[in-house]
């Protein structure tokens, strides 16, 4: 039934209602048909584009007619999914959603006993690219360690139309289906995902402020203030009311000058992010098995590979001359002197049509990426920002790396090498 028929003709109160519940529903469906995807076994993440389609034209039709004004509408930041703890907090508060009555004493104490982090989402941190993620997940984790508390975390992830070249604002997915975090569990607070903690402990109800089991404190707050928090079971640092610029990103928890808001850790986190289900690392392996056997004759050079940075950039004020620096021309002019004709080119980039835009090259080099090399990648299952993630595997592992920013380091040469002049 739509939102009109349900809740045409109600009072400002139980319009407001009416609205919040119908958004809330039409959230709690698109998160279980898109949790449900991710168990099955193609890893590929372009299955999610569909659901995200159809939850975006629900969420228009629900935003832009009866429900429009509404205040609670608003400050989802176009996300189909709900934020973990604020949105049901808020609906509990205006008491769209009850609290249940018969909460089990022994399960509040059980909790009680126990200690959890949890950072609200961070819209900025949300919607970019994976590098960015990394960032701000380290800074989560290391807080989580030197906090000593269970880490709890958001079971989707997204990511905005610049990343994935798609026709989409937004897609979102569930987090298993991009990352893997099994690695936290060789610290000793470990991790849970937010639906698990939701089913005990993150019940409403079973946690809160009254019975001192449940503190809310601002995203600016410093490490000195959370760790004053020792007896409480969930620590919430909550980034909802985040106005100041150096907390548009989780990162800057961890980056600010004031020495009072540094986090200590012990711990070196290499990889604070890993991608999911190792169908990513086994896909990087069999790409550079490729390359390394490119020339098992020993007639030509060993390959080189490049990270080509271009859709987003070009055009940009402090790129210049991206464009042309980026170009088959100019890369042949680089490889002139480093490497002989017919050895291999692997290529790493962000451009839409790379296949008929690098076919210069073929003229003088083998060329390969995972656009040419169908039987390792099936690159028309995956979005585009998470091929990405692939080519980041690949160009970590290459002997001999040129990347597109003077800014950047290459790899394999006595000088440093790059495409262009521009930092980036």
């Amino acid at each position: 039934t739509s939102a009109e028929q349900e809740c045409e003709g109600l009072n400002d109160f139980q319009l407001e209602k009416c609205c919040s519940l119908k958004s809330y529903q039409n959230s709690k469906n698109f998160e279980e048909i898109i949790l449900k995807m991710a168990l099955d076994d193609d890893p590929g993440d372009m299955k999610y584009v569909l659901p995200n389609k159809n939850c975006e034209i629900e969420k228009n039709r629900l935003e832009h007619g009866l429900c429009q004004n509404i205040p609670y509408m608003k400050p989802n930041f176009g996300c189909c999914t709900f934020a973990p703890f604020v949105r049901e907090q808020k609906m509990i508060q205006k008491g769209y959603l009850q609290i249940s009555e018969n909460i089990d004493e022994r399960l509040k104490s059980e909790c009680a006993s126990k200690r959890f982090l949890l950072w609200t989402r961070v819209p900025k941190d949300y919607f970019v690219g994976h590098n960015h993620k990394s960032f701000s997940f380290r800074c989560m984790l290391k807080e989580a360690i030197s906090l000593n508390r269970t880490l709890v975390i958001d079971d989707f992830v997204a990511m905005q139309k610049e990343h994935t070249n798609l026709d989409l604002k937004i897609v979102e997915v569930p987090y298993i289906a991009w990352y893997d975090s099994n690695f936290i569990n060789k610290y000793p607070m470990g991790y849970v995902m937010w639906q698990d903690f939701k089913k005990e402990c993150g019940t409403p109800g079973v946690l809160t402020k009254e019975d001192n089991s449940l503190s809310i404190v601002k995203y600016s707050a410093s490490f000195s203030e959370m760790n004053s928090h020792s007896e409480t079971s969930l620590l919430v640092r909550d980034f909802t009311s985040s106005e100041k610029s150096e907390f548009r990103y989780g990162f800057k928890v961890c980056s600010l000058n004031n020495d009072t808001n540094a986090i200590p850790s012990n711990y070196k986190i290499d990889i604070p992010i890993r991608p999911a289900k190792g169908f990513i690392n086994r896909m990087v392996d069999d790409m550079m098995t490729l390359l390394e056997d490119s020339n098992k004759e020993g007639l030509y050079d060993d390959y080189v590979c490049f990270h080509i940075r271009r859709g987003d950039k070009i055009g940009l004020k402090q790129y210049p001359n991206l464009d042309e620096e980026t170009s088959p021309k100019r890369i042949l002019e680089i490889l002139e002197d480093i490497l002989k004709p017919n050895s291999t080119v692997f290529i790493a980039t962000n451009e839409i049509n790379m296949v008929e835009f690098f076919s210069p090259l073929e003229e003088k080099y083998r060329i390969a990426s995972i656009y040419h090399t169908s039987s390792i990648v099936n690159h028309e299952k995956f979005i585009p920002s998470t091929l990405a993630l692939i080519d980041y595997g690949i160009s970590g592992r290459c002997k001999r790396f040129i990347p597109t920013f003077s800014s950047e380091k290459s790899k394999g040469f006595e000088k440093n090498i790059s495409l262009s002049k521009s930092p980036k």
